[in-house]
């Protein structure tokens, strides 16, 4: 009777923060299942909440200093257990935290890899990269053909070998990833010495396609060749060129959709991470959060379970008709709010409501007329918003002071309403969206831009001048996650969004937890930039990204026609300049905070 493989496994870990997530923590699960020992490998501190959630799998945990040769931990773990140790097992299993997943049980690769004939293996094998760009990013020319050290397991044909051993006592001066790919390739060391290597996935059909397949074709190998993970650098990275330059961007998206309709990981675990370490710029872009819904065509049959209500700030008079003509548009179920500083257009909205014969319940609240469109949110709505699981907020909103001509600012305000409340089947397609995401937590029309007028120039200078109080802003509020002048706020310009009131529980509270004073925000009149209220406009998706949600660009069917036109356009105008952006997110162990 052929007895069970005996293996040990070395799992490599690091965090900025510490916080061993649950992709990891299942990670260590699946692995225990084909592990009598697993050794977890620290990069760094953890947490004392983490070290225990670990210790329900691994056996050891070993804190070991910085490094960035994704080896080293590898090293100091083999030289934790000793050769000794190691010759009581068949196999060493080397795994680490660059990858999310499994999405499919590891029995596969394991009882291939029994009749593979390798003394080594792992999930995929890298081929020879080297181009521009890689030219340009790092000091190696080059990355030769490797066994990926994301899950590179050793059997005993080379483990219980003096080469074996030969090889990690010579890591001592490693420093960086690269020059483990030139100078310490374990790969390249070993088959030279004769050992045979193989790889669970062969992509040899995807090398004069793709220069890396486990970020630019993640989805097939998932799809097509039964890959069982997928790179974290699709949610993570913060170079602009990772995806765009090789594709149109689209590896992300597609990944989520295969993982949650054809597998049963859980895309929980993939959102917890992200949302805790990425700059929410680089999220957005990396993701595709963009949401494109029917204007006239029902996404479901099915009645939407959200209880929501409708808060809209009135302040001109003369738009009071304007706004109850999105009204009507709301479901009858949905309660609605609307605030206002004056008596007068209380009796008006009152009056105009019935004639109208809007059958919502409805609430008129008179408030104080300072701090415009956020206090009315934030103070006057307060006391309604968490009886509800979503709202949505407009506001009438005048912009002619600044822009010119001023019929620019009516085409502004058409667009946050026509894409908040286009029609009732529209707000329904929405309710439907956030009941199917409940990660999501912010949707919002994209930032206003037209090619001809003053928003032509408005990509690249999102900030405007309130990044300092924005920043100051977070820092109060004891929020730290990375943020760069050099990626744009991905934030509801005009300040008219749908909502968890979760989301935003944070900033609903304020600083001192008792809510916010009319007195926290300026007298009228107020400057044009730089004030608080311009730095809560910026900050509300990063409320949420704190309270663990991630926020989406929201457009209907009929408008998304109308701005794929107008971006497009945009590249035929001289004066037009697209910048690219480059958050300071370039990689989960070197994030960067805005302190």
């Amino acid at each position: 009777m052929t007895q069970p493989t005996k293996r040990i496994a070395i799992y490599s870990f690091s965090d900025p923060d510490g916080i061993v997530d649950d992709y990891v923590l299942y990670q260590l699960q699946e692995l225990r299942k084909h592990a009598e020992t697993i050794l977890f490998a620290a990069v760094g501190d953890i947490t004392s909440q983490s070290k225990e959630a670990v210790a329900k799998s691994a056996n050891h945990i070993l804190q070991i200093d910085k490094t960035e040769a994704e080896l080293i931990p590898y090293q100091k773990g083999i030289e934790f257990l000793g050769q000794n140790t190691l010759m009581q097992y068949d196999e060493l299993v080397l795994m680490n935290d660059s990858m999310y997943g499994p999405v499919y049980p590891l029995e596969e690769a394991f009882s291939w890899a029994e009749t593979s004939g390798a003394d080594f293996w792992g999930m995929v094998r890298h081929y020879y990269y080297g181009n521009e760009i890689f030219f340009a990013v790092t000091q190696y020319n080059s990355i030769p053909e490797h066994i990926s050290h994301s899950f590179f397991v050793i059997r005993k044909s080379l483990l219980h070998t003096e080469d074996h051993a030969t090889f990690w006592n010579t890591l001592s001066d490693l420093d960086d990833t690269s020059s483990t790919f030139l100078y310490h390739n374990p790969t390249k060391y070993f088959e030279k010495k004769g050992y045979v290597s193989a790889a669970y996935v062969d992509t040899k059909y995807l090398e004069n396609i793709y220069a890396e397949p486990l970020r630019y074709a993640a989805a097939e190998l998932i799809q097509k060749k039964q890959y069982p993970f997928f790179a974290r650098q699709l949610f993570l990275s913060g170079e602009v060129s990772d995806f765009t330059s090789h594709t149109f961007g689209e590896q992300t998206v597609e990944v989520i959709r295969i993982v949650e309709n054809q597998t049963s990981y859980k895309m929980e675990w993939v959102w917890q991470n992200a949302l805790r370490l990425t700059n929410l710029a680089d999220l957005h872009r990396n993701a595709q959060l963009n949401r494109v819904l029917p204007k006239h065509a029902a996404t479901s049959t099915e009645s939407p379970k959200l209880k929501t209500l409708l808060v809209v700030h009135s302040y001109y008079e003369d738009y009071i008709g304007y706004i109850l003509s999105y009204i009507v548009n709301m479901p009858s179920y949905c309660d609605i709010l609307i605030t206002t500083p004056f008596e007068k257009s209380k009796e008006i909205i009152l009056t105009e409501a019935q004639k109208r014969g809007i059958p919502n319940k409805l609430f008129v609240e008179i408030i104080e007329n300072r701090g415009r469109d956020i206090s009315a949110l934030l103070i006057g709505a307060k006391r309604y918003v968490f009886g509800y699981d979503l709202v949505f907020f407009l506001h009438d909103k005048k912009s002619g002071s600044y822009l010119t001509p001023s019929s620019i600012g009516i085409s502004w305000q058409k667009k946050c309403f026509e894409n908040l409340l286009g029609s009732t089947i529209y707000i329904e397609n929405i309710l439907h969206m956030f009941e199917k995401e409940p990660r999501l937590g912010l949707a919002f029309p994209p930032p206003p831009y037209c090619p001809q007028n003053h928003f032509k120039k408005f990509m690249g200078t999102e900030w405007s001048d309130s990044f300092e109080p924005s920043a100051k802003l977070l820092k109060e509020f004891n929020i730290h996650l990375p943020l760069s002048k050099k990626a744009p706020p991905i934030c509801p310009f005009g300040t008219m969004f749908v909502f968890r009131p979760q989301a935003l529980r944070q900033l609903f509270n304020g600083l001192s937890g008792n809510g916010w004073k009319y007195t926290n925000f300026p007298k009228e009149p107020t400057p044009s930039d730089a004030t608080i209220l311009h730095a809560i406009e910026r900050t509300y998706q990063y409320f949420a990204q704190n309270a663990g949600y991630y926020v989406a660009w929201l457009v209907n069917d009929e408008w998304a026609s109308i701005e794929l036109g107008n971006y497009y356009s945009g590249w035929s105008i001289t004066d037009c300049e697209f910048k690219q952006y480059q958050s300071d997110n370039d990689s989960p162990k070197e994030r960067k905070s805005h302190e």
